[in-house]
């Protein structure tokens, strides 16, 4: 009886605690008519009834499923998932010296060569230098004007875009080109000039080339021949000093620095194909919006110098006599947001004798600026922020520019060093920073 209300199979065991019952009163009752009565019986079957509800509920319990998994033990909970920091943002370190290259003159004008590591220098004494600033090499090295004298400085230059030739132009009026695909420069053409060159700048296609003259004229000039085509601008005194084009090649912008005025400084917007001002902002407008305070004297305004594109629709332009960056949206209202440095650059610059900006190129995210108080600025556009700042020369950093491969700048000036700098962090498409080094 107890096998069967202990079995595993719920077949084998007792139907209902009835049948157990039954089951029960016929082993008692067997038992007293087995044997005579003793003290005893009636304790047995009073037990029995005792273990009928254990017997019960044993008889009855559901059977467990044949099938289920054994016992397992009881897994610990798993630790919470680690998550590490992320690293720290590579700072902005400023650019260390490669090399110094002396030129032995005044150095005014340097232009990178496209396409390449090399890099023209224009002097006072009117030297044209070319270098590789990978290498230090003179790559070539010749004299804008055949003869000595006081006329020969070099006011500018510009590369074609496949650089296989270099346009100079100086103070004596003329206009040369240099086939520079040959072991040696040759000059392949030549303009005299009714006024001296300020800046001469290629669209980016080569087809066009503007100059800008101190009489005030901006022309457009054949590329081979360097003929005249025609004005494309005229604006008297003061005249345009630096000029810059799109990327498609169809505007062109003049900035009317006004050294020496109180007033006029100010840049413009020109549609190349009609000769016609698009858009004409000056100095005062900046002025008013807040984004640069009063001069600080009424007979000295700011001056502006070296406006260009940044995208099709931002224009960038350096305030000469203040180090100071205007970044306009030509979508927007019209108002600049101003970049100034810090008050350290601030308090460096007030020990030197000039200040403001002087070379500025841009690549990326990246702008670098050399100023008249011979730093360089290297500047975010994004944050519109300096990122990094260094001195780089003993008097002024007229010149400052980015080498096609966005590794180096180079900069020059009066003290007759061309100084080639190597960039170091990230770059302004985002190249980790051992590319740079």
């Amino acid at each position: 009886m107890v096998a069967r209300a202990l079995a595993r199979a719920p077949a084998e065991r007792f139907p209902s605690a009835a049948a157990l019952a039954a089951a029960l009163d016929e082993v008692v009752a067997g038992r007293a008519a087995a044997r005579p009565r003793r003290r005893g019986a009636r304790a047995l079957g009073a037990g029995a009834l005792a273990l009928l509800p254990l017997l019960a509920w044993l008889a009855l319990r559901p059977s467990p499923p044949t099938d289920a998994p054994p016992p397992t033990a009881p897994v610990a909970p798993s630790p919470p998932p680690v998550v590490e920091a992320p690293p720290p943002e590579e700072p902005d370190l400023p650019p260390v010296v490669s090399r110094r290259l002396p030129v032995g003159s005044q150095v005014w004008r340097l232009v990178a060569r496209p396409g390449t590591t090399q890099v023209a220098a224009g002097t006072e004494d009117g030297r044209v230098r070319v270098y590789d600033v990978d290498t230090g090499a003179l790559v070539h090295a010749f004299d804008h004007a055949p003869d000595p004298g006081p006329r020969r400085w070099v006011k500018a230059m510009a590369f074609t875009p496949d650089g296989a030739a270099l346009i100079t132009g100086g103070a004596d009026h003329a206009l040369r080109r240099w086939d520079l695909t040959g072991a040696a420069p040759a000059l392949v053409a030549e303009a005299p000039g009714l006024d001296e060159p300020c800046e001469l700048a290629f669209s980016p296609d080569g087809a066009r080339l503007a100059v800008a003259r101190l009489e005030g004229n901006v022309l457009l000039l054949d590329p081979l021949t360097l003929a005249p085509l025609g004005p494309i601008v005229s604006l008297g005194r003061p005249h345009g000093e630096t000029l810059a084009w799109d990327a498609p090649g169809a505007r062109c912008l003049v900035t009317v620095t006004a050294a020496g005025y109180p007033t006029g400084a100010r840049w413009l917007e020109v549609d190349a194909d009609a000769a016609r001002t698009l858009r004409e902002v000056r100095v005062e407008e900046a002025m008013e919006s807040g984004a640069l305070p009063p001069p600080p004297s009424p007979t000295h305004g700011w001056q502006l110098v070296r406006a260009r594109f940044v995208g099709p629709e931002r224009v960038l332009v350096g305030v000469r006599n203040r180090t100071t960056l205007l970044l306009w949206d030509l979508r927007g209202s019209g108002r600049p947001a101003a970049l100034a440095p810090p008050e350290e650059v601030t308090a460096f610059e007030a020990t030197r004798r000039y200040q403001g900006i002087a070379g500025v190129d841009v690549q990326g995210d990246l702008v670098v600026t050399g100023t008249h108080g011979g730093l360089l600025l290297g500047w975010s556009l994004e944050r519109r922020a300096l990122r990094w700042w260094t001195p780089a020369h003993e008097n002024q950093a007229l010149c400052a520019v980015l080498t096609p491969d966005g590794r180096r700048v180079v900069t020059a000036g009066p003290d007759g060093e061309v100084v080639v700098w190597d960039l170091r962090g990230p770059d302004p498409t985002g190249a980790p920073s051992a590319d740079r080094r």
